[in-house]
């Protein structure tokens, strides 16, 4: 009975963590949301770059971050997560 206990506990600690990480990953940076709008939009990587005056580079690490923060396994998957979390207007 009392391993059952420990183990249900122990589960119950991994499940909040693994919250807390998933919740602390989808914060995005001021920058990142200006990138995701355009990304929404369906703008190219070098239309972002021109608008925000970056190098293509940039926009893509931004991207590349903005998908690691959703999970997201492409860009097309990422701009309906952020659509549909609100992430952008």
């Amino acid at each position: 009975m009392k391993n059952n206990q420990n183990n249900q506990s122990n589960q119950n600690n991994q499940r909040c963590q693994e919250n807390q990480r998933n919740e602390g990953r989808k914060e995005l940076t001021q920058r990142e949301r200006e990138v995701a709008e355009l990304l929404v939009k369906g703008c190219s990587n070098s239309e972002m770059a021109e608008v925000l005056m970056v190098t293509l580079s940039t926009i893509k690490a931004h991207i590349r971050e903005i998908m690691r923060k959703l999970n997201a396994k492409n860009r097309v998957i990422a701009a309906v997560m952020l659509t549909e979390a609100k992430y952008v207007n």
